[in-house]
């Protein structure tokens, strides 16, 4: 779920980025399409089911809000309110590699924004989002 979900917000960033003719109605659209998968997704869920997606959630939420900061396993699990183990595999299986993985494919992805924006060259736009070197 979590692939689509994300698909469906890229496509609602470039959207609103881009701004060409009809992009109003197509954001609309996006939004709409996502909030249905969301409400699917969750709606399918029962009681115990949904608390580790929860915990997910939370985490997901922190690494969208702090990728841009140093961000240690140990925060992580302290948040979702997991062991190492548990927050491994229940990250793993939600959007498909480990959350330290995660925060690195983020951190190239929001880097690419910028340079795609020009706002910057390649080694401010690696410390912009996070990382401690250019290469």
């Amino acid at each position: 779920m979590l692939p689509q979900v994300s698909k469906v917000i890229t496509e609602l960033e470039d959207e609103l980025r881009q701004r060409t003719p009809g992009y109003e109605l197509m954001a609309t659209t996006l939004l709409m399409e996502l909030v249905c998968r969301l409400s699917r997704a969750y709606g399918a869920m029962r009681g115990e089911t949904s608390r580790p997606l929860i915990r997910l959630g939370a985490v997901l939420s922190y690494i969208e809000q702090h990728y841009a900061e140093q961000i240690r396993a140990g925060d992580l699990e302290r948040i979702a309110h997991l062991s190492p183990s548990s927050l491994l595999r229940a990250f793993t299986s939600i959007t498909g590699m480990p959350p330290m993985r995660y925060v690195t494919q983020l951190r190239v992805t929001r880097a690419c924004d910028l340079l795609h924006a020009g706002d910057c060259n390649v080694t401010e736009a690696a410390f912009r989002v996070g990382f401690s070197d250019s290469n």
